[in-house]
């Protein structure tokens, strides 16, 4: 296997990597600091069927606690940059997951978890390569991408 890559676009997948393992240890000071202090968050609500929004620091705080009590976890599959235009899409990717996995998930009975029906969407800032944007859930899509299956 061979790819290019650029200095900048390592460094946005070695960020997605490095808040994914915090994330999925529960480590949330140190997801906490990938990101930026008003960054937005969007996730699904999979027991209600809806997306969940988490504004800025403090929100994201509170999110992370609670997807870490909830023991979610999300099994990177790819990083993609689907639209390398500089003046539109160098600061943001595609993180597509192979598995979600996490306590409401098993209670819902997927005891496996599931394949996330989107990928989520990072945007970066263009200084320091920190999160502004976090969006895990269909944040202004059908809530109908909330509903698990397997």
């Amino acid at each position: 296997m061979t790819f290019v890559t650029t200095a900048q676009q390592a460094r946005m997948v070695a960020t997605v990597v490095a808040l994914l393992d915090a994330f999925n240890s529960g480590r949330v000071d140190v997801a906490l600091a990938f990101l930026t202090d008003d960054v937005a968050i969007s996730d699904c609500d999979y027991r209600a069927v809806h997306v969940t929004l988490a504004n800025g620091a403090e929100a994201a705080r509170q999110w992370l606690r609670d997807r870490a009590a909830d023991h979610d976890q999300l099994v990177l599959e790819s990083v993609r940059n689907e639209n390398p235009d500089p003046s539109t899409g160098a600061h943001v990717v595609a993180v597509a997951y192979a598995r979600r996995t996490s306590d409401t998930l098993r209670a819902l009975g997927f005891p496996n978890g599931i394949n996330p029906q989107a990928a989520t969407k990072v945007v970066f800032t263009a200084t320091d390569d920190r999160i502004r944007a976090f969006a895990n859930g269909p944040f202004g899509g059908p809530s109908e991408l909330c509903r698990p299956t397997a």
